[in-house]
């Protein structure tokens, strides 16, 4: 039964580290792509095919955790909303840019 089977292909250099990890969840329709360097994820892009939506994160220098660097959804109309995320150096959020792509 694949109702709750979530796939995941992991990535592993030459010195057996691994430095990227892919899953797919059959369930919520979702393929996220985690990027690791020095077994800390750095990067994270996921897509959400239920939402019509995809996110890209990043760790911030200066904290712990991954920050939202850009989104993208689509609206009742199928245009594309783009956001972006703008952060000060100390990691706080300074602005969000936001269009809209009309198809």
């Amino acid at each position: 039964m694949l109702a709750n089977k979530v796939t995941k292909i992991v990535y592993k250099d030459g010195n057996n580290k691994v430095f990227r990890i892919d899953t797919y969840d059959v369930q919520k329709k979702v393929w996220c792509s985690d990027v690791y360097k020095n077994g800390i994820i750095v990067d994270k892009r996921c897509e959400d095919k239920i939402n019509n939506s995809y996110k890209h994160y990043q760790k911030s220098q200066n904290k712990d955790d991954l920050l939202l660097m850009d989104e993208k959804v689509l609206d009742k109309q199928n245009n594309v909303v783009d956001k972006q995320y703008i952060y000060k150096a100390d990691g706080e959020l300074k602005t969000i840019s936001s269009k809209t792509n009309f198809y």
